[in-house]
């Protein structure tokens, strides 16, 4: 008898939390933003290595930081864009800088033009596949994870908002599920009546 009811409660709560879920992946996408009102900015790492990685996230703290103040006054796309144009020279020396002070040899490529981008989803809003005005931050080869934010209108997280985390390259990850764990404490707990 207490099994019976075990398996009914269980599917009960297996079904809220699947329908939780579902609705909650539904309003994570349920504003849509156009692409043709941003312009992203996209950090490419030179390699997957840690200190590759650091000096992505370096580099794009300068960025923003000349961006931020640079494109508060836009009042539209194409200002933002005239903006960006007229101080690239500042942007370049800026991560140049940059990447020579934390000892790599490589350069900074900027390009300022229409990219194409997967789905992504920034907090509530979706931004759907297609071309997006970006400027794109190549460090050297590019071949490593990649940095992205909306710089106009200004929707960028930077270190001083978002901590960041160091890890060694080495270390293994576990996860676990809240959920699955009191699910199998629950089950204990009914098999044992």
């Amino acid at each position: 008898m207490y099994k019976s009811r075990a398996k009914v409660l269980l599917s009960v709560v297996l079904t809220y939390c699947l329908f939780s879920l579902f609705t909650g992946v539904l309003e994570a996408k349920a504003e849509p933003i156009q692409a043709s009102e941003l312009i992203r900015l996209h950090v490419l790492a030179n390699s997957e290595s840690l200190q590759d990685q650091r000096i992505k996230l370096a580099v794009r703290d300068e960025l923003l930081s000349v961006l931020q103040p640079l494109l508060a006054t836009a009042a539209s796309l194409a200002e933002a864009e005239q903006l960006i144009k007229a101080n690239l020279n500042q942007l370049k020396q800026a991560a140049a800088t940059v990447v020579a002070q934390l000892g790599a040899d490589y350069e900074a490529d900027f390009q300022l033009g229409l990219f194409n981008f997967p789905d992504k989803y920034y907090g509530k809003y979706t931004l759907p596949a297609g071309r997006y005005t970006a400027l794109n931050v190549t460090l050297g080869t590019g071949e490593g994870r990649n940095w992205w934010c909306v710089i106009f209108p200004a929707m960028c997280f930077t270190a001083g908002v978002c901590q960041q985390v160091e890890v060694a390259e080495d270390q293994v990850y576990h996860l676990r599920s809240k959920l699955v764990e009191w699910v199998g404490k629950f089950l204990t707990w009914c098999l044992r009546r």
